[in-house]
């Protein structure tokens, strides 16, 4: 069965040329632009199959169903569906389908992602906390409809980043409605998938998510997708400062040891979460952070 590698990125910084910069976002979630070209080369050289979420999960273009019912061959060869049966037939060519996917919209994913992504002819998914779209050192409008025009795609990622699963009923709603109808209104396009803030959430706000219309939820847990499952919650790999390109490789070719690489610490730290807390948690993580970030510097 196929299976579906969902990257997560936040920002891309070159500390040699702006050590500003690298300390404006999280330095755990900051890579820098050399190893990110790297990774990108190596999609692009060993022809891994780059998708966009509505690649795999749009009703018109559902390459899960479709692979389900149809072979390749079945397939109408006219210049409407040559793109459609050109992915068919590589995601059956190749064990793992990826998506490229950023969250929070930190302004290096303009001055630096989008290059290389257009350098190599990919898409990514670039996930927005609403109330910082023109903060200082986060894309602006202008930047997001220039990247939008060259086919990057943009979704939410909640109003202000707060965690959902604290939250009482109506101001999860808030978060998840007035920011997809913010991006709609400004993007002109309809606004399908959510990725959580830090990963967190509940019952409730899935529930919610599902009532205010959003297709699917992208989730901070690490592992592969079956694609033929179609489920509501995405799983992801995180791409962080530590990630090697070793195990980067081995997230893409679907290695056991990448995958307790990202999965053993994950649990360490949600069991740690719900030991001390979220608050006690994310103090904790923040000195952390900050030694990590002075050892850097």
């Amino acid at each position: 069965m196929n299976r579906l590698a969902i990257l997560m990125y936040h920002s891309i910084i070159s500390p040699n040329n702006n050590p500003d910069l690298f300390s404006t976002e999280d330095p755990i979630y900051t890579i820098t632009v050399e190893m990110f070209e790297k990774q990108m080369q190596y999609l692009y050289k060993h022809n891994f199959l780059v998708l966009t979420l509505d690649d795999i999960f749009h009703q018109k273009t559902n390459l899960s169903a479709m692979g389900r019912e149809l072979s390749t061959d079945k397939l109408p060869n006219n210049p409407m569906t040559k793109s459609l049966n050109d992915k068919m037939r590589q995601l059956r060519n190749n064990p793992t389908a990826v998506i490229l996917t950023f969250d929070d919209g930190h302004i290096s994913n303009y001055t630096a992602a989008f290059p290389i992504l257009k350098k190599y002819g990919f898409k990514a998914e670039f996930f927005l906390i609403v109330n910082w779209i023109g903060r200082k050192d986060y894309l602006n409008w202008d930047q997001i409809k220039e990247m939008a025009d060259e086919g990057m795609s943009f979704q939410s990622h909640t109003m202000s980043h707060r965690f959902l699963h604290c939250l009482s009923t109506s101001e999860i709603i808030y978060e998840l409605k007035k920011s997809k109808d913010i991006l709609e209104e400004n993007l002109g396009k309809k606004i399908s998938y959510l990725s959580l803030p830090g990963g967190r959430y509940n019952k409730e706000v899935i529930k919610i998510a599902k009532q205010v219309g959003y297709k699917k939820v992208l989730t901070s847990i690490p592992g592969w997708n079956n694609i033929a499952q179609n489920a509501f919650l995405l799983k992801r790999f995180a791409i962080k400062n530590i990630t090697d390109f070793e195990t980067f490789i081995g997230i893409i070719e679907r290695k056991f040891s990448s995958y307790l690489k990202q999965v053993i610490p994950f649990a360490i730290t949600s069991g740690l979460r719900k030991i001390v807390g979220e608050q006690k948690y994310e103090k904790i993580r923040n000195v952390l952070s900050g030694i990590y970030l002075g050892r850097k510097n």
